[in-house]
């Protein structure tokens, strides 16, 4: 991971111009069929032996040996990951400034790198200088996911995104960037595969990213500033085109060609729900000294983004945290030896409290403990105050505050703390007095003791009425009369029929069939699509439910780990959503526990 060095909190000096923010995301796959461009695209450069834009005129120039391979449609760039990359001059038409726009290509790779965070390649972008300024760019980390940037400026103006689709299989993928307003949504294969807004002043205008900088194809500017942990890109790009409007999704699928599924299923069956009774969860026991949210999964120099689902060293706990929109900046140290916090916080303008919800890991529900330590890092003249909560939210059960006035950089002024109560079911931490460009940090958030799951109303059973057999009389068999026998005229004798009796049939009850963990989870984006709620809040809902159910739809028993790990992820955002009202309290609980139902069919840990 890269190290950033500090000359005071919210003043960044990069040395590897490497930022990461972790947003929840989708992945559905797609038809791949493929039209060749769009007759609405401001430029087109369809890679077809040259660097030609086909639309406008806004030829690129191929450089450092640039080849051509057998495209999606046609022929493609192809890069080497050395030198190769395609140089297309700056004009006004290509320069988007406030107004919306659409990037989309091909890409196919297997590029990997070491880790997500080394090293990153560029894939297509206008950015000028490898550090904040005014730009757009696309590129692909390490781990072969996408990672997008929209800045005009040092944070709040800076806002960056990480999806979770690999791409780097070696087979086509479209990627779209779209800017709409103040909205950031990134497709992958006619998917949204991450959307986020960059109205952080709450203006209700887009950046302003003009520049005077080339657009790139496989090259940025990080490449120079830093070459051990950003590179030039190895692979294939085709297609691509730049529109001067945002496209919906359906527009992206009609570029694709086969447009993407609908949400509606086929022949899904009704799930019936059985009335089992629920079995009273015992307490999780968090060893000692394994139980601390290790900041170092988030990513350095991110937004802390509002939801954002924070998983632990031992994915022994699940938190969700919040910012509620006050564009804090994340600064992680590399491990726990080193001279940084974990977690450090500052903003130039304003703050808001970060909120720990305490979860249960087996299932995903609210829970609570008994003591939480958590070492805080107070910057200058900001005092900085733990809270601990009851399961109402509201009442404030242990209250910790800790300052050092005239520290400065005092990013080493570590106060370890503890909050300690029964039942502490949420943690905020947050600058009660706030001095502009003074903050805080987090070293350690530990629960040192038993998670106890927050009591959940049993279902009582209703009992199944079981048919009785009721005895059939079998009747008493009527003896036959024998005639005397005389000399004449011996009569035949005609039997008597035996009465049989007739069973009467049992009615055998009709088994309800049981849907299939990858009906159960269609069901449940069906129930999510029909809540009503406004368009951002029911993708982010159903898009780990979506990925949920491609990994079950491939019936490979290997995938249902990782099916577990997003049905987690859908449950803490109903969680985050309950919280900021977006979900009623009936709503999030019909949600979690069909989601809780669904892993525990797959058997989740």
């Amino acid at each position: 991971m890269v190290i950033h060095s500090f000359n005071r909190i919210g003043r960044i000096t990069l040395r590897g111009g490497l930022f990461l923010t972790l947003l929840a995301a989708l992945w559905l796959s797609l038809a791949q069929g493929v039209t060749a461009g769009n007759s609405t695209a401001v430029s087109w450069w369809p890679a077809e032996g040259n660097a030609n834009d086909i639309n406008d005129g806004n030829n690129g120039s191929l450089l450092g040996g640039t080849t051509f391979v057998p495209g999606k449609v046609g022929q493609a760039f192809h890069f080497d990951g050395v030198d190769d990359y395609v140089h297309v001059p700056d004009s006004a038409n290509l320069n988007p400034g406030y107004s919306d726009f659409t990037v989309d290509f091909w890409m196919r790779t297997t590029y990997t790198g070491t880790s997500t965070y080394e090293k990153f390649l560029d894939l297509v972008g206008k950015r000028d200088i490898c550090t904040y300024s005014s730009f757009w760019n696309i590129r692909l980390t390490g781990d072969g996911t996408i990672w997008t940037e929209v800045d005009n400026g040092p944070p709040p103006d800076w806002f960056a995104s990480l999806g979770s689709t690999h791409v780097n299989d070696g087979e086509w993928h479209q990627i779209a960037f779209v800017r709409a307003g103040t909205m950031v949504t990134l497709y992958i294969d006619g998917n949204v595969e991450v959307a986020y807004s960059t109205d952080s002043r709450a203006l209700g205008s887009a950046l302003n990213i003009a520049n005077g900088t080339p657009l790139r194809f496989g090259y940025g500017p990080c490449v120079g500033d830093d070459p051990v942990h950003n590179g030039y890109f190895v692979g294939d790009l085709d297609e691509i085109e730049y529109f001067s409007q945002a496209l919906t999704q359906a527009e992206i699928q009609a570029i694709i060609g086969g447009g993407g599924p609908t949400d509606t299923p086929t022949n899904t069956p009704t799930s019936t729900p059985t009335n089992t009774p629920t079995a009273t969860a015992l307490p999780t026991v968090i060893p000692t000294n394994r139980d601390c949210i290790r900041f170092d999964f988030f990513p350095d120099g991110s937004p802390v983004s509002d939801g954002t689902v924070i998983t632990t060293q031992y994915a022994s706990l699940g938190a969700v945290f919040s910012s509620n929109g006050g564009g804090a900046i994340a600064t992680i140290g590399a491990d726990e030896a080193s001279s940084l916090p974990n977690f450090l916080i500052g903003n130039p303008d304003s703050f808001q409290p970060i909120v720990a919800d305490i979860v249960d890991p087996a299932t995903g529900l609210p829970a609570s403990v008994d003591s939480v330590n958590v070492t805080l890092i107070s910057v200058g003249d900001a005092v900085v105050t733990a809270n601990a909560f009851a399961s109402d939210y509201t009442t404030i059960l242990s209250s910790v505050s800790v300052t050092h006035p005239g520290t400065g950089d005092g990013f080493q002024n570590k106060d370890p703390i503890s909050l300690s109560a029964p039942g502490i079911a949420r943690v905020t931490i947050e600058i009660t007095t706030f001095v502009p460009e003074d903050g805080f940090g987090i070293d350690d958030l530990c629960l040192p003791f038993v998670i106890t799951p927050a009591p959940t109303a049993a279902s009582t059973p209703t009992p199944t009425n079981t048919p009785t057999n009721t005895p059939t009389d079998t009747p008493t068999p009527t003896p036959t009369d024998t005639a005397t026998a005389t000399p004449t005229n011996t009569p035949t004798a005609t039997a008597t029929p035996t009465n049989t009796p007739t069973s009467t049939p049992t009615d055998t009850p009709t088994a309800t069939p049981t849907p299939t963990p990858a009906e159960a989870t269609q069901g449940l984006i069906e129930l999510v699509g029909n809540l009503g709620l406004p368009q951002g809040d029911e993708n982010s809902l159903i898009a780990p439910l979506r990925r949920v159910a491609s990994l079950l739809n491939d019936n490979n028993p290997d995938n249902d780990r990782a099916a577990c790990g997003k049905l987690t992820a859908f449950i803490n955002q109903v969680n985050a959503k309950e919280r900021n009202g977006s979900l009623t309290a009936a709503q999030a609980a019909q949600l979690r526990q069909s989601a809780a139902a669904i892993k525990t069919d797959l058997r989740c840990a």
